[in-house]
């Protein structure tokens, strides 16, 4: 009667376990591509950086496209602005090194 069980009760699970799959086909559309600015800017003595990609279709798996040639900058409260340059190795980075310890 125990074996009965064990095996009945395996049957079940095994029969829970195996569902049913049903594939789905989403046609999305193509949208608009959008600039997107990645960065963590903080008050720490550093180098900061943003890159800057282009957004990009829901199922392309590729990396998002960098821009690159553009005009970064940034302005504090106070009004300074600080000037990011594009990293030559790296395309699509732009980075802020102080001149000093304290800017």
């Amino acid at each position: 009667m125990k074996a009965n069980t064990s095996i009945l009760l395996v049957l079940m699970l095994g029969f829970l376990l195996s569902s049913c799959e049903d594939i789905v086909t989403l046609n999305m559309p193509s949208s608009d591509h959008y600039m997107i600015i990645e960065a963590t800017l903080t008050n720490v003595p550093g180098p900061q950086k943003i890159i800057l990609t282009r957004s990009q279709d829901y199922f392309d798996n590729t990396d998002a496209p960098r821009i690159t040639g553009a005009n970064v900058s940034i302005s504090d409260n106070e009004g300074r602005e600080y000037l990011f340059k594009e990293v030559k190795t790296e395309m699509g980075s732009y980075v802020w090194t102080p001149a000093t310890p304290t800017d």
